[in-house]
């Protein structure tokens, strides 16, 4: 009777954990995206699913130039995103595409204009065919920049950031997003190619999305580091995961139904304990 009654304990904690887990993967969270001190923009997305991708350039937010004053403009320019409440000057400090796992708050930083150069994102597929439009920005020589992978339907990228110096010559600051059709669409393709259908490239979506199949993108491709040191599907440590949450009162639910689960499989455990020393 014991034996069962330890079993029947064992399977409660195991329903017990699974419910917070649900519960975590139900629950919705905001994300903000802040201009910071020169830019008036604020924007808030609600209820966004747990384990999305937020990616600022699909909502027209890649790049927040000063507008607050015409000061600000000629003195200032954008150099990316940080999560509110993390430390601004390490190389690793900005962000452009993150996993959202809890209220989060983008701010954007700005730089003082110096030698200024151009850097583009490219989007090809694994043969160097156009995907995508390229995208220009601009910083100044010598900074770590951040690019952001473009959501194109049908394909995953190799990383969804890339990461490097900016150097003096524009034509060497290409960050370059090689995309592959995932797992069914290639099948899916030269079946309407034998039916005299066109190819689709993909298209460009202005949507957050949770996505992943094959080979995991690389959430950091960092061109200043060693090619070997960085094998596909590492993974990189997400600023994104460890963001600061943004005050907000929904955060009190969180960690209530975390707390009591928490407590409640606590109890069971030390409950199962005295009766397996009772034994």
């Amino acid at each position: 009777m014991k034996k069962k009654f330890i079993v029947f304990l064992a399977s409660l904690l195991v329903i017990v954990l699974g419910t917070v887990n649900r519960a975590k993967a139900d629950y919705g969270y905001r994300v903000t995206v802040s201009g910071g001190l020169y830019n008036d923009t604020y924007y808030v997305l609600e209820n966004v699913p747990y384990g999305t991708r937020f990616t600022p350039s699909e909502y027209g937010l890649a790049v927040l130039e000063p507008n607050k004053t015409e000061e600000a403009q000629a003195k200032y320019y954008f150099k990316g995103y940080h999560i509110s409440g993390e430390e601004v000057e390490r190389d690793d400090a900005y962000v452009s595409s993150i996993v959202v796992t809890k209220d989060v708050t983008l701010v954007a930083t700005y730089g003082i204009k110096g030698k200024t150069v151009a850097y583009t994102a490219r989007f090809v597929d694994e043969q160097g065919k156009q995907l995508a439009n390229d995208a220009v920005y601009y910083g100044n020589v010598g900074d770590k920049a951040v690019v952001s992978y473009r959501y194109i339907d049908k394909y995953d990228p190799q990383a969804y950031n890339i990461r490097g110096t900016l150097k003096e010559n524009a034509n060497e600051n290409v960050f370059t997003f090689t995309y592959k059709l995932r797992p069914g669409e290639e099948q899916s393709q030269k079946s309407n190619r034998k039916a005299g259908a066109p190819a689709g490239t993909g298209n460009a979506s202005g949507k957050a999305s949770t996505y992943g199949s094959g080979d995991a993108p690389v959430e950091v491709l960092d061109l200043d580091t060693p090619e070997r040191l960085q094998e596909a599907g590492t993974a990189v440590a997400e600023a994104s995961v460890s963001a600061e949450a943004a005050p907000k009162a929904n955060n009190g639910i969180n960690w209530l139904v975390t707390g009591l689960s928490s407590i409640g499989g606590i109890g069971i455990v030390s409950l199962i304990w005295v009766l397996l020393k009772r034994r």
